[in-house]
């Protein structure tokens, strides 16, 4: 079912690491393709604020306010049209409170893990704190400096793919779920310097290693989140064993 969702996005954080392609390319189903640059492919770990989170037409009071933290690689996949599509795959996510679950894994095609997120400025920084409610995969801690941004942008700009589309095959691989998130600016970012990140996940999944190219801050803004997109791939579900 398709429908979309409105938003004000209060604070929204990116960073992204560059870590080798071989590294990572079990996590990814057979219906995407990695994106890579020399050998490399990028997580994206997006993290984002939103208040009266509702479904399309309802006025603000009728929303809702929560806060997720979505990890992906970037990939792209190719339509029968011939289409290139980029976004990103999401490896896992968690989010505070947990309503989103009413989406459902049908909607979003994949699965969204209950945490507790504390994620607001201090002292010109933002800081996140994950304690997952279900595993140790999703707990995590970041500080970031707002003033002063100390690395540049990446080599390849397009690595930087958020706001933008989750994109998540099905079990048959024949069909792709997508979830955009669109916001109203069309460049609604700026450079901050992380001081600390620790993301368990990285850790259990031996990215330790995983290189920062970038951390960019998303400008609060209105955001509209399109859900239950899809998408026919090129790949045949009688190939899939």
């Amino acid at each position: 079912m398709r429908y979309r969702l409105r938003g004000w996005m209060k604070d929204g954080l990116v960073l992204v690491y560059r870590t080798p392609a071989s590294s990572v390319a079990r996590l990814v189903p057979d219906a995407l393709d990695l994106a890579t640059q020399n050998g490399d492919a990028f997580w994206n770990v997006a993290i984002c604020q939103v208040e009266a989170l509702r479904p399309w037409g309802l006025p603000p009071w009728g929303g809702f306010d929560c806060t997720m933290v979505i990890y992906g690689l970037n990939v792209s996949i190719r339509t029968f049209t011939g289409k290139n599509i980029e976004g990103f795959y999401p490896v896992r996510s968690d989010a505070d409170p947990r309503y989103l679950w009413f989406l459902g894994t049908d909607a979003l095609g994949f699965d969204v893990h209950r945490a507790a997120i504390e994620f607001h400025r201090k002292d010109h920084r933002l800081i996140l704190a994950v304690d997952s409610l279900e595993d140790d995969r999703g707990h995590a801690y970041l500080s970031a400096y707002l003033e002063r941004p100390a690395c540049g942008m990446l080599e390849s700009a397009q690595m930087f793919r958020y706001p933008g589309a989750l994109l998540s095959p099905d079990r048959w691989l024949s069909r792709i779920h997508s979830t955009e998130m669109i916001h109203d600016s069309l460049f609604p970012w700026k450079a901050v310097h992380v001081r600390e990140a620790r993301w368990n996940l990285f850790r259990t999944l031996d990215q330790e290693t995983a290189v920062l190219e970038t951390a960019c801050l998303i400008e609060p803004g209105e955001f509209t989140w399109r859900v239950g997109e899809s998408i026919e791939t090129v790949v045949e579900p009688a190939a899939v064993l």
